[in-house]
C-alpha cells in the first residue's frame, strides 16, 4: 500500500525520531534481560558459532529459541562487535514495524490515521523498548506484520510474521493461540456450528510456524530432555506455581501492568467506549480478549512471570482499538490528554520499596550515565570490584554488558559472594524491605542522582 504524501512525510518523521532516539543510546551496556539475549546468548554463537549445536549451554538456556542471539552474532560478524552494531541490527525490524503500524492506521482510520502511531510514539512499553537490544522487538515486529496480513487478507506476509514470532521466544509461540482463535471469530462466515470448518480454512496460514515451533521444541526436549526449564535453571523459580493467596497478588499485579506507566488512559478510553468496539474495522476487541486470557493463564499461576514487556503485543492491540475510538470522537481536547497522561508514564518513578519495569520505560535513559560515573569512582577510588557486591542488573559479567571481556570490573552476587562494599540503585528489583533498611544504616560512600536514577555505594 502507498501513503499518501502527508502520511509519507509522517512515516519519514517518527523514523527519524526512532533513529535519533537509538542513536542517543546505542553506547548503552545492555540493560536489564537484554544481558541474556543479546549479550550471552549473541557471544556465545560469536565465539562458537553452531559448532556446539544450535542450542545455548543449559546455564544460559531459558527454553526460548536462540535465533535472535545467532542474528546478532552474524551481524557482528559482519559489522564488527560492539554495541553501536548491536543497537542498530534491530532498525531493519523496527522500519517494518512503523511500516505495518502506517498501513494498519491508515486501514483502520482513514481520517485522523495519525493517532495510533502517535499513540505507539509515546508509550512507555513500546518505546522504552525500543532503545534496547530486545528480541522483543522483533516479536512485536512479527506480530504487527500478522495484524497487517490479517486486515489485507495477505497470506504470505502473515506467514512471515508468524514464523518470527516463533523464532523469538516462547511467549511468540504462545501468541499463535490468540490470533488463531482471532482469525475464527472474525471470519465472514463465523458460526458456532461451523467453527470447525472455519478452524480447518484458517489453520494453513499458521502452519509454517507451528511445524517450526513444534520441531524446535521437540528437537530441544529429544536433545536436553526439557523444554521450557530443568531442576538447576536459573528461571525454575519464576515458574514455580504460587500458593494460596499469592494468586490474589498476582492477579492484583497483572492487572496493574495493564494501567501502568500512563496505559491507564488507553484502559479508560476502552472501558467507557468498549461497546463500539467489536464495530469497528478488523474487529481487534476480540484479539485483546484472547490476548488477555492467554497471557492471565500462561503467567498468574506463576511466581515470576509478570514482566511488563509480556504485555507489549495486549498494548499494542489496545492502542489501535483505543485510536480508533478517539478518532470516532474527534475530540482534540480528548485526543491531546490522553496523549500527554500517556507519554507521562515514561517519568514514573515508584517508591524505594516498589519494584517497577525498567526495561518498560524510558526512565531507564539516565542508568547509562550514572554507571559510567560509578566505574569512575570505583577507579579513581582504587576500589576492586570484586570487593563490591549487587544484584541483577549489575551482577552479571561485565562482558555480557559491555561485550568486553574485562573480568577485574565484574562485581560479585550480594548473596553468594564475600564483599566489603554495597552497590544499589533503584532501578534494582531484588533487594527485599529488610535487606534496604539495613542498607540504609551503613555509611555511604558515593551518591549520585540522575534522571530519576539513584546509585550509592556503601561501605560495608
Amino acid at each position: 500500500m502507498k501513503f499518501g504524501l502527508k502520511n509519507y512525510s509522517l512515516f519519514l518523521s517518527f523514523l527519524i525520531l526512532q533513529a535519533v532516539l537509538i542513536f542517543l543510546n546505542d553506547d548503552g551496556f545492555l540493560f536489564w534481560d537484554t544481558s541474556q539475549f543479546g549479550g550471552k546468548h549473541a557471544l556465545h554463537y560469536y565465539q562458537n558459532g553452531l559448532t556446539n549445536g544450535i542450542f545455548v549451554p543449559d546455564w544460559m538456556d531459558s527454553g526460548n529459541p536462540s535465533f535472535f542471539g545467532y542474528y546478532i552474532s552474524i551481524v557482528w560478524k559482519l559489522f564488527g562487535l560492539s554495541l553501536p552494531v548491536a543497537h542498530w541490527a534491530l532498525f531493519p525490524f523496527l522500519v517494518a514495524l512503523w511500516y505495518n503500524v502506517f498501513v494498519i492506521s491508515e486501514t483502520l482510520c482513514s481520517k485522523r490515521s495519525f493517532i495510533i502511531p502517535s499513540l505507539l510514539l509515546v508509550c512507555p512499553f513500546f518505546i522504552g523498548h525500543s532503545v534496547l537490544v530486545s528480541p522483543d522487538l522483533i516479536l512485536l515486529s512479527g506480530f504487527s506484520m500478522c495484524i497487517y496480513a490479517s486486515l489485507k487478507s495477505n497470506h504470505w506476509v502473515f506467514v512471515l510474521g508468524s514464523v518470527l514470532m516463533c523464532l523469538m521466544s516462547l511467549r511468540g509461540i504462545a501468541l499463535l493461540v490468540p490470533l488463531f482463535l482471532y482469525e475464527i471469530r472474525t471470519d465472514s462466515n463465523f458460526s458456532f456450528r461451523g467453527i470447525f470448518k472455519i478452524a480447518f480454512h484458517q489453520i494453513g496460514k499458521f502452519l509454517p510456524a507451528i511445524i517450526l515451533a513444534l520441531s524446535y521444541l521437540g528437537f530441544h526436549w529429544f536433545a536436553k530432555g526439557w523444554i521450557s526449564g530443568h531442576a538447576d535453571s536459573p528461571w525454575a523459580p519464576s515458574f514455580a506455581l504460587v500458593s494460596g493467596l499469592a494468586i490474589l497478588k498476582n492477579i492484583f499485579s497483572f492487572g496493574h501492568k495493564i494501567l501502568d506507566f500512563g496505559m491507564l488512559a488507553v484502559f479508560l478510553i476502552l472501558c467507557f467506549n468498549v461497546r463500539f468496539a467489536a464495530l469497528l474495522k478488523g474487529r481487534l476487541a476480540w484479539l485483546y480478549i484472547f490476548i488477555g486470557i492467554t497471557l492471565a493463564i500462561l503467567i498468574i499461576p506463576r511466581v515470576g512471570l509478570l514482566n511488563h514487556r509480556y504485555f507489549l503485543p495486549l498494548h499494542f492491540i489496545g492502542i489501535l482499538i483505543s485510536g480508533q475510538l478517539l478518532a470516532a470522537i474527534n475530540n482534540r481536547w480528548l485526543t491531546t490528554l490522553v496523549l500527554l497522561f500517556v507519554v507521562s508514564g515514561n517519568f514514573w518513578f515508584y517508591p524505594q520499596n516498589i519494584s517497577q519495569g525498567w526495561d518498560s520505560t524510558l526512565a531507564h535513559y539516565g542508568v547509562y550515565k550514572q554507571e559510567k560515573n560509578l566505574r569512575s569512582f570505583i577507579l579513581d577510588e582504587n576500589i576492586a570490584s570484586n570487593r563490591i557486591a549487587t544484584v541483577f542488573p549489575f551482577k552479571n559479567s561485565y562482558q555480557y554488558l559491555h561485550l568486553t571481556n574485562l573480568p577485574a570490573n565484574d562485581f560479585v552476587n550480594y548473596y553468594e559472594d564475600p564483599y566489603d562494599y554495597i552497590f544499589y540503585s533503584n532501578i534494582m528489583n531484588d533487594w527485599k524491605d529488610s535487606e534496604l533498611s539495613k542498607l540504609n544504616e551503613m555509611e555511604v560512600i558515593y551518591e549520585r542522582h540522575h534522571l530519576g536514577i539513584v546509585f550509592k555505594l556503601y561501605r560495608k
